[in-house]
């Protein structure tokens, strides 16, 4: 079974993919496939699935994330799934925009708006990673 932090990552990053209100096949796969390999509690599987037929807030899901390097790692991810259909859309980027503002509050940092669009627009001028490639990567994580 997995930690609750690490739960509430998954459920960070479905909420993340809902927020352009479009959930492609490949990421529907892709959330799919976490299920099919990850073991979850009979609790933590009821939970997602009410996720699915009810998109929660991100922010909200993001607070349950504890642990700090789930957090960090949560952004990795997050910047990655984001860009897989070749680029961000405006209600992806406000999401990750507040998520990123609180993480930073959380630090004590400065919130940097300049620095995410610099993360966004380097990682979509590089190769982006596909779906499957980054559902690999989540779940060597958990």
């Amino acid at each position: 079974m997995i930690s609750q932090s690490k739960f509430y990552m998954f459920r960070t990053l479905y909420s993340l993919l809902h927020a352009d209100n479009i959930i492609t096949d490949e990421e529907l796969d892709f959330m799919k496939n976490v299920l099919e390999d990850v073991e979850l509690s009979d609790e933590q599987s009821d939970i997602f699935y009410d996720d699915i037929k009810n998109p929660k807030d991100a922010v909200e899901m993001f607070k349950g994330i504890t642990d700090d390097s789930d957090k960090s790692a949560f952004f990795s991810f997050a910047y990655d799934l984001v860009l897989t259909d070749g680029n961000y859309h405006t209600k992806e980027y406000k999401v990750i925009k507040s998520l990123q503002s609180l993480y930073d509050k959380e630090n004590g940092k400065e919130v940097d708006t300049d620095e995410i669009d610099l993360v966004l627009e380097q990682r979509s001028g590089t190769s982006k990673k596909n779906v499957s490639e980054v559902m690999e990567e989540f779940k060597e994580y958990l």
